[in-house]
Parts: structure tokens; sequence; C-alpha cells
């Protein structure tokens, strides 16, 4: 009888516009991981429990490894290759979702904006703009 391996992971949670937090958490499958982090985010660290949140990322607490299956590219993924695939058979076009891509990414970008500084250096940071970069951008301002 095989019992599966209890993980301890840190997992990079962030509510949309008003930042993120790191959670460790355990559990045996990545789902109850990211069950784990997301009740652990809305229920003790953010002000609302119904917010919306992603993962950003999931790591072994022990080697630093990627825990796949947590994060939301994990998940979304497959489920948009298919949908892709099933798009370009029935001769949709690459640019039929660009405007609300753009609607989307641009609402991102104000509630980036409007939760202030902080939220903008993370956002750029994790972007992979550098500290010199930001600071440069601050000082033209």
């Amino acid at each position: 009888m095989s019992t599966a391996k209890n993980i301890t992971a840190r997992v990079l949670v962030v509510r949309s516009g008003h930042g993120s937090r790191e959670f460790e958490v355990s559990g045996t499958t990545p789902a109850e991981i990211r069950g784990a982090a997301l009740a652990l985010a809305g229920d003790h660290e953010f002000s609302e429990s119904d917010a919306d949140y992603s993962i950003e990322s999931a790591t072994d607490a022990a080697t630093g490894e990627p825990v796949g299956g947590v994060a939301d590219d994990d998940i979304h993924g497959p489920r948009a290759r298919e949908m892709g695939a099933e798009m370009r058979r029935t001769g949709v076009p690459d640019d039929a979702l660009d405007d609300m891509v753009h609607d989307l990414v641009s609402a991102r970008a104000s509630e980036i904006n409007n939760a202030g500084i902080e939220e903008q250096i993370a956002f750029l940071l994790g972007g992979g703009v550098t500290e010199d970069e930001i600071r440069a951008a601050a000082s033209a301002a």
C-alpha cells in the first residue's frame, strides 16, 4: 500500500490590485496545496475572502524545485492549448481575442497603478525590469 508524499511548498498568492504574499503550506497533491494557500490568503492575510486571487508560483520548501500543477499557468495551460487548437480548426484568426486581452491587461494595469508605488515596483521586478531601470524611470518622471 503506497501513501502519497506530503510536500511543503512556498506558494506566491497575488490578490489582484492589492499585493502579494508567500505562504508555506503542505499537501499531498497540487490541488490540496493550491486550496490550502488560497484558503490561507482569503481567511487570514487579506481583508476579503472573495477577492480575485491568482497563484504565481509554487516551490518545494526544502529543495526550491517547482511544484507542478499549483500555479495558474500549470492549470490553465493545457485547457488553453485545447481551446486554441479547436479555434484554429474552426478558422478563428489568431487576433480574434486581441481586444479582450487588451481590456483585461489594461484593467490590471490600472489596479496596479492605483495600488501604489510598492505594487508597481513589485510588478515591474516580476516582469524582469531591473532595479536600475526602475530607478531611472522614476527619476525621469
